[in-house]
């Protein structure tokens, strides 16, 4: 549920992950979201999970490859970790 702010804006409070004993859910709660310009956006552990968790943000750009083929020729082409994944 969204906080309503004065000046017009949202302010969504989002769940990274949840725990219980042995179980994880490794996602984010609620699953979906959309938000307008200048809303703001929370991450929040839950208390029950300790577990360590990225977000990440997609600026609308192509993905970049995480393997490029390097041509070998007559063999096949040798497949190695793209240098921007690693080192961007």
């Amino acid at each position: 549920k969204a906080k309503r702010n004065l000046d017009g804006t949202r302010t969504y409070t989002v769940l990274i992950g949840w725990s219980q004993g042995q179980y994880d859910l490794m996602r984010f709660f609620p699953k979906n979201l959309v938000v307008h310009p200048n809303d703001t956006v929370i991450f929040r552990l839950s208390k029950t999970n300790d577990a360590p968790h990225t977000v990440t943000f997609y600026n609308g750009a192509a993905d970049i490859p995480f393997i490029v083929p390097v041509p070998n020729p007559p063999g096949p082409p040798f497949l190695l970790i793209n240098p921007e994944v690693l080192a961007p």
